[in-house]
């Protein structure tokens, strides 16, 4: 059987990103991993393993169209990206901050962070692994909650040696403690950017490759794992009888159960989604012409305001009570088409690049923080969209807010024990071109 022109076309896009970052020599480029994510998901979650297509999500029968869809978001991404890395740097060194008015800031964001989160749980009682509350709780306290994930963030890029243990043990209570909360999103931005933060960081490949070695495990075990443990607590008749329809059988072993659940809850509940909106926009209804970005923009005001998953969710369900995922390209598309799904990943590719010439500056740690950061939510928004407000906007601004001081220059340094000796040639590093 031969493969489709558009499936080869958005191979093509991984294969030139796979290229870029050889030649580049780079320990980290966003566009390779992320463009390779992209294919590797769709590939798993076009793949028919239940043969239903009486259903939508995730029996509906996956047709060609997403794979245009694909084809045209993979390139827009790598061109947004190729372009935002010739163009320079979004963060600049400001030669008069130090790097005590960062840390300070820092700490100011952990004291908040930590009373919403506190306030959040005692008022809903630790709801972890049911889920019966998570819509409810996507207000103001969680928020506020996430300012967690800049505060530790920023603290451990400010620390440019080994970070303080205090940093190590804050975030990895703040991730376990967002989990309490009901989502696994946030402890996955997180400890993902991290990650990232360490890996951009000067480190010994021993040390990058231990990391990598301890992210996956725990990406896994929060990714997965988590999602897995609620399934069984929470797994309705049909969601069963899906895992079973995949494993075909009724008496599965955990290993089996486990392949089915991230079958199906991940790989395929995004991708037909995706193909439920294609079938409906523009066919039977016209696109959403910018009300679901606005809905996203607006949704702390009062009363309802319906982003994408909540567009989605009333068209499959008929309720706005709850929210479904439709991939990275799914909030593009709904409101502009295959047009808003090129401009929309183009806009992506490119504000991560102007990010990270930053990143690799050495001496900008607000900069290696914000690329962290947009590196774990780009990522994540393979699988869920970006359609969330706290993602999209809030904790973007605080990262603009902590860039007037961006420490990157003279200073004592309290958390590493170092000074960062003013140094004009770190000042002019950047990331080289594609």
């Amino acid at each position: 059987m031969s493969i489709p022109f558009d499936r080869w076309l958005a191979v093509a896009a991984g294969v030139a990103s796979l290229v870029g970052w050889a030649r580049s020599r780079a320990v980290v480029r966003h566009e390779a991993i992320i463009l390779v994510g992209v294919l590797v998901y769709f590939f798993i979650g076009t793949i028919d393993l239940i043969g239903d297509t009486s259903e939508w999500s995730p029996r509906a029968q996956v047709t060609d169209r997403v794979w245009e869809l694909v084809a045209v978001g993979v390139w827009g991404y790598l061109a947004g990206a190729w372009a935002g890395r010739m163009r320079g740097r979004f963060v600049r060194a400001r030669p008069h901050v130090t790097v005590d008015r960062l840390i300070a800031d820092c700490r100011k964001l952990e004291v908040v962070g930590w009373l919403g989160l506190s306030v959040l749980l005692l008022i809903y009682r630790a709801p972890a692994l049911t889920g019966a509350n998570r819509e409810v709780q996507s207000g103001y306290l969680t928020s506020l909650a996430d300012l967690l994930l800049p505060a530790y963030l920023l603290r451990f890029a400010a620390a440019r040696a080994a970070p303080a243990r205090g940093v190590w043990v804050g975030a990895a209570l703040a991730g376990v403690a967002l989990l309490v909360t009901g989502y696994r999103s946030y402890t996955l931005v997180l400890w993902f950017g991290l990650l990232v933060v360490w890996l951009v960081q000067p480190r010994s490949v021993v040390e990058r490759v231990k990391a990598l070695m301890i992210g996956c495990v725990l990406m896994l075990t929060v990714g997965v794992g988590y999602g897995y443990v609620r399934f069984l607590r929470e797994g309705t008749e049909s969601g069963w009888g899906l895992v079973n329809a995949v494993v075909e059988s009724n008496d599965v072993s955990s290993a089996q159960l486990v392949a089915g659940f991230t079958y199906v809850s991940f790989f395929r509940e995004g991708t037909s989604l995706l193909e439920e909106m294609v079938d409906r926009h523009p066919g039977l209804e016209p696109y959403a012409h910018g009300r679901a970005l606005w809905g996203m923009i607006t949704s702390p005001l009062p009363g309802k305001q319906l982003d994408a998953r909540t567009i989605l969710s009333k068209e499959v369900y008929g309720t706005t009570q709850t929210s479904l995922v439709s991939t990275i390209l799914g909030p593009w598309y709904l409101d502009f088409g295959a047009t808003g799904v090129l401009l929309g990943l183009f806009l992506m590719g490119y504000v991560l690049s102007r990010l990270e010439g930053g990143a690799l500056q050495r001496g900008n740690p607000v900069a290696q923080a914000a690329y962290a950061y947009g590196f774990a939510v780009t990522g994540l928004s393979i699988h869920t969209g970006l359609s969330d407000f706290t993602f999209a906007v809030l904790l973007p601004a605080v990262f603009l807010w902590a860039s007037r001081s961006d420490g990157s220059t003279r200073g004592p340094h309290p958390e590493s024990g170092q000074r960062n000796q003013h140094n004009p040639e770190e000042k002019r590093e950047v990331a080289e071109g594609p």
